[in-house]
């Protein structure tokens, strides 16, 4: 349903500056240059994009490479190209010279940073990704996602407070990303905070009960809160999913069925 809206979109959107063939010569003539490049660029961005929502990177891949073998240059190019290699192949490192020329063509958009700064976090780059995810938010303070990735890095550098300022900030901004309810009940539980854990566990199962990680970890939350029932409820339904516990948690729970 999705892709099919974003098609009738993209439809619609190549009528308009076709003009459904009603725009006379003169117009036609004075513009042609002009509206052949755009819309050339338009057609393929539309089909990287329709190709990325399809989750077929290595087909926008071609697409981008073939359209780079034609001479064409597209404001979004490198930046398509560079979500292509992060979120396709993987290849985070490779995706940072592609983010840089996006950023060297557009300054003012915030995704360049935010994009550059995922790549960073996924390598391990957690100081780096924080100044760029800082600079995205410059141009757009209102993403939750950014907030979301910064809360990430903060929490791999093991700086509890500024992590979960920026969890909050995020839920602030969307409360129905679970991902914000898992992380945050995970450093919770980390610095003991037990209860206000298992408020934020619960929350992620709401929002998306396929997910085990809140499961296992409300379990523990349960387990170090005393309260042995409740984690023993969690803990069969996250083993059912396929988690796995230390040998400690799962004596206990093979005792409290007996």
């Amino acid at each position: 349903m999705r892709l099919k809206l974003n098609l009738i979109y993209f439809l619609s959107i190549v009528s308009i500056l076709f003009g459904c063939g009603n725009r006379n010569k003169t117009t036609t003539d004075q513009y042609s240059g002009i509206q052949k490049d755009s819309l050339d660029c338009l057609l393929l961005e539309t089909k990287v994009f329709l190709l990325f929502e399809q989750e077929e990177y290595g087909l926008a891949k071609v697409e981008m490479i073939k359209a780079i073998e034609e001479g064409k240059t597209c404001p979004q190019m490198n930046m398509y190209y560079g979500i292509a290699l992060q979120r396709g192949y993987k290849d985070y490192e490779g995706s940072l010279k592609y983010f840089d020329l996006a950023i060297k063509h557009n300054p003012n958009h915030y995704k360049n940073y935010f994009l550059k700064g995922v790549s960073l976090l996924e390598l391990k780059r957690y100081e780096e990704s924080i100044e760029l995810f800082n600079q995205s938010l410059i141009q757009k303070d209102d993403y939750y996602q950014t907030y979301y990735n910064k809360g990430v890095a903060f929490m791999k550098l093991y700086r509890v407070d500024s992590s979960i300022v920026n969890y909050l900030k995020s839920i602030e901004l969307d409360s129905t990303y679970a991902s914000n309810y898992v992380n945050l009940g995970y450093v919770l539980h980390n610095i003991k905070q037990y209860d206000e854990a298992i408020f934020y566990h619960t929350k992620a199962i709401q929002l998306d009960s396929t997910n085990l990680n809140p499961y296992k970890n409300r379990a523990l939350s349960y387990f170090r809160s005393d309260q042995i029932e409740k984690g023993c409820t969690d803990y069969y339904k996250a083993i059912s999913m396929g988690a796995k516990f230390s040998s400690e948690w799962d004596s206990t729970c093979i005792k409290q069925t007996k």
